[in-house]
């Protein structure tokens, strides 16, 4: 659900604005844009700037 709850556009993907935003909304003195980019290097696997949902599991399971 988190993930639809942030998926602004419908897209099926959560870019790097979306991402921000449902990070920022968690903790927005801990998830700075550097943060955030740092967290999208990493639950992004196929680094193309666009968490998909697969992504999206694989990066919370971690």
């Amino acid at each position: 659900k988190a993930f639809a709850l942030y998926d602004q556009n419908g897209d099926g993907v959560l870019d790097r604005a979306e991402f921000f935003t449902m990070l920022h909304k968690l903790d927005e003195e801990f998830f700075t844009p550097h943060v955030v980019d740092v967290l999208l290097k990493e639950a992004d696997v196929d680094q193309d700037g666009k968490i998909y949902y697969h992504e999206f599991v694989r990066w919370i399971c971690q």
